[in-house]
């Protein structure tokens, strides 16, 4: 007796389990609900969000996006926790179990206002790394202290540049060399894609051999995932775009 109460709803349950498993093997943009959540810094954001954004909207009207900082220590955690569908960051020291993939090769380019008159003469004279060191410098970190990428490789070279401010958002360095005599070294991706013609210039990093590489991670329980699969796609089409 126990057994045929419990038959309906159970069946009934079991139905939506198939179900569930079903639309993850398929997945319909135009026709499934899904919000997808993106681990993001800022840096990256110009870069991805536009026609990453622009791909779901139009793909199906129950989609949709979150992009949010991610911490970096906790990312393996957050993925397999389901925090994050995807993340976008640099070469972390992850578990060879998380899933991840080079997604972005990028070069740092240098921003100045307009009309900076020593950048102004030193393209005349000759814009080399001792030009660029003679500048002054704003340098964009997401920690309290400690160098950059350029700043490593500087150092490296047993050279160093003057920093007059550091700050943690690119678009306040952009701001900042836009309206005093410091400059800013940031990828170039996102440079072109703030850069405010009227006010700035962009001037390749005379330093050679100095790259910043992106991954996309995601969770390793996402392999059966098409929604996922499918959200992965779009990220790697949105970048190849912005190449």
């Amino acid at each position: 007796p126990l057994a045929r109460s419990i038959a309906g709803p159970v069946r009934a349950a079991l139905g939506a389990m198939e179900r569930t498993f079903e639309q993850a093997a398929r997945f319909e943009p135009s026709s499934t609900e899904r919000h997808f959540r993106i681990g993001l810094r800022e840096a990256l954001e110009p870069s991805v969000l536009p026609e990453l954004s622009q791909a779901i909207c139009a793909a199906g009207p129950h989609l949709s996006l979150a992009s949010a900082r991610h911490d970096r220590p906790r990312l393996e955690m957050d993925l397999a926790a389901g925090e994050f569908d995807v993340a976008l960051d640099v070469l972390l020291p992850v578990a060879d179990r998380v899933p991840h993939e080079r997604v972005l090769t990028d070069r740092l380019v240098v921003i100045a206002r307009k009309d900076h008159p020593r950048l102004r003469k030193m393209k005349r004279t000759g814009w080399t790394l001792d030009a660029y060191l003679e500048l002054e410098h704003v340098q964009v970190s997401s920690r309290r202290r400690g160098l950059s990428l350029e700043d490593v490789a500087l150092q490296s070279r047993g050279r160093t540049r003057c920093i007059r401010l550091r700050c943690q958002s690119h678009a306040a360095a952009c701001r900042a060399a836009a309206s005093t005599d410091l400059v800013v070294t940031l990828p170039e991706t996102y440079a072109r894609h703030v850069l405010e013609r009227a006010t700035t210039q962009v001037v390749a990093l005379p330093l050679e051999g100095i790259t910043l590489e992106t991954y996309m991670y995601w969770p390793a329980n996402a392999a059966s995932d098409a929604a996922n699969r499918w959200l992965r796609d779009q990220v790697r089409i949105a970048l190849r775009s912005r190449r």
